[in-house]
């Protein structure tokens, strides 16, 4: 192993007469490294197995400087030249910092965290869990413990007994009798085997009244989202202040959506294969959509592991079908870096950052409910990573900030309904600090023109939002 370079900082050259023993002194310091550096291999493991002490004494500047004391030549005091060393400390470099780890399914955490745990599939899985991890501390015998041959007065005991409450049975509750099945029976007891061949289960995943009920204790107040919403008993937050600038955005005419041209027959086409099961609802996003499918801005199908929790860290990473975001060459490096946990949803290099316009197909056999949960979490995590850059790009001006405006949205269709979504980030320190608001719903299989008014609206707010995000990030730039 080669010793590690000696790095020599001389001062200026003065014109004076010591300048020559200076240059000579840069010279010789750089001839004792080129020896050093021909040691043997056992000289160097051992140099290296002994480190020098932390102050060297310039031996070669005694012919240099003359006869010098000592104290002189330890502190160095006669030298011109300084040897830099890197000092011997035993504490570590500082870790890295380690990714985000987002949950497979909801731990236990998230629902110690709920008062009032709904009855929904993942709580009677979590309540399974629960039950199995418990032990008990007794052990059941056996044996019968009653032996047939009784004395005879057992009976009269045993009624007096039984008089006064019967023995404790608390250790017997909740007693699992466990019932030995043959490998060849194990079909019988799979729930997968009950649904019949060739029918598919759409699984809607984690986002129930659970995940709702959450994200509602963590801040996230819809308003007007469902009939009898997830807020109870709790004055609702208003709506967004361009929510007036929204309507009128979604309600203007599109000319690649006038005449027989709309699209309208292969959309009504493509859902009925979709609600007969021989097609994915993934095939109807190309058709609300209308884009090139090389679009750069456009990702979907990744998991956002790389943005920070939401919450308390207890939900799964987002995973929306489609997005509509910013190339990752926009931002200025230094600028994207920090903010990196806040716009920057994966680690994949191609995948565009800064999602603020999400789009979800779902088939029939998915809940709505389920559908719009998912689009809530989606775009809290959208509308929060626009906030903190508007905060950044911004600096103190406070005004351009907290504008209470929507600049996140996100549109759901299942069973021939389009659901449009905005969503809008107040202060944090308020009890609801995101706020989503419906903007409107559209029967596109009711008519043509409800199908081109509903796809019409949800395209004006796509290409709004993307204004608004170009807007940003060459503001944010200019800050650099």
């Amino acid at each position: 192993m080669p010793c590690p370079p000696l790095v020599v900082h001389s001062p200026p050259i003065v014109c004076h007469v010591g300048t020559s023993v200076c240059v000579w002194s840069v010279c010789m310091a750089t001839y004792m490294y080129m020896q050093t550096a021909s040691l043997s291999p056992a000289r160097t493991s051992l140099a290296h197995s002994n480190p020098p002490p932390q102050h060297t004494h310039h031996t070669h500047c005694i012919d240099t400087h003359g006869d010098v004391s000592a104290s002189a030549i330890a502190d160095h005091s006669h030298c011109t030249m300084v040897i830099c060393k890197r000092p011997y400390s035993a504490s570590r470099p500082p870790a890295k910092k380690q990714k985000l780890a987002h949950p497979q399914t909801m731990p236990e955490s998230f629902w110690n965290c709920l008062a009032n745990p709904p009855l929904t599939r993942g709580a009677l899985e979590e309540q399974t869990r629960r039950l199995g991890a418990v032990k008990p501390d007794f052990h059941h015998s056996d044996e019968f413990l009653l032996s047939p041959e009784l004395p005879e007065d057992s009976c009269g005991k045993l009624r007096k007994f039984s008089m006064h409450g019967g023995p404790d049975m608390r250790d017997v509750i909740g007693y699992c009798c466990y019932i030995d099945v043959d490998e060849d029976e194990d079909d019988l007891y799979d729930p997968a085997s009950s649904t019949a061949p060739g029918v598919h289960v759409d699984e809607d995943g984690p986002f129930d009244d659970a995940f709702a009920q959450h994200l509602v204790n963590h801040g996230v107040f819809p308003k007007d989202v469902f009939p009898h919403g997830f807020v109870s008993g709790s004055k609702s937050p208003p709506p967004p202040k361009n929510v007036s600038e929204l309507h009128k955005v979604s309600r203007r005419r599109r000319a690649s959506l006038a005449g027989s041209d709309s699209g309208y027959d292969e959309f009504i086409k493509t859902d009925d294969l979709v609600n007969d099961g021989k097609e994915t609802p993934d095939a109807l996003l190309s058709l609300l959509e209308n884009l090139d499918e090389q679009c750069p801005t456009v990702g979907g199908g990744v998991p956002f592991t790389n943005l920070d929790h939401l919450t308390d860290g207890s939900l799964v990473a987002a995973e929306p079908t489609t997005y509509h975001g910013v190339l990752r060459n926009c931002f200025n490096r230094r600028f994207l870096a920090k903010q990196h946990q806040q716009i920057v949803p994966s680690l994949d290099h191609l995948a565009p950052v800064l999602p603020t316009v999400f789009l979800e197909a779902k088939s029939p056999n998915s809940c709505e409910k389920a559908a719009v949960c998912q689009s809530l979490y989606v775009m809290a995590l959208g509308a929060r990573g626009f906030r903190n850059l508007q905060r950044a790009a911004s600096g103190s001006d406070s005004a351009v900030v907290d504008d209470d405006r929507a600049y996140t949205f996100a549109a759901v269709y299942r069973c021939g309904w389009l659901l449009l979504f905005a969503c809008y980030v107040r202060d944090q320190t308020k009890k609801g600090w995101c706020v989503p608001v419906l903007l409107g719903e559209w029967d596109l299989r009711a008519s043509r023109q409800s199908f081109c008014d509903g796809v019409a609206a949800y395209r004006n707010v796509r290409d709004w939002a993307a204004a608004k995000r170009v807007e940003l990030v060459q503001r944010a730039n200019k800050c650099c």
